[in-house]
C-alpha cells in the first residue's frame, strides 16, 4: 500500500472513512491490474521458452559422456 500512497499510517488514520475506503479500493484495483499483467507476461515467457525436460537432458549427458571419455593408457613397467 505504501508503494502507491506514500502515506504514513498516522496520516491514514486521520483520513475520513469514505476517503480511506476509496483509497483502498483504488489500491486494490491497481494491484489486481499488476497481477494480471504479470501473469500475461509470465505466460508469454513460458510459451516462448522451448520445452525443457531435465530427465532427457541428463540421460543424453550421461550417455554422451561415457562414449567420449578418453581412456588412460595401460603402462606396464
Amino acid at each position: 500500500m505504501l508503494k502507491y500512497s506514500h502515506l504514513q499510517p498516522s496520516e491514514m488514520d486521520r483520513l475520513p472513512f469514505f476517503e480511506l475506503e476509496e483509497l483502498l479500493d483504488s489500491l486494490k484495483e491497481l494491484t489486481e491490474k499488476e497481477e494480471e499483467e504479470r501473469k500475461k507476461k509470465e505466460g508469454k515467457d513460458r510459451s516462448s521458452m522451448p520445452n525443457f525436460n531435465i530427465n532427457s537432458a541428463m540421460s543424453r549427458l550421461n550417455a554422451g559422456s561415457s562414449m567420449n571419455m578418453p581412456s588412460m593408457p595401460n603402462m606396464k613397467f
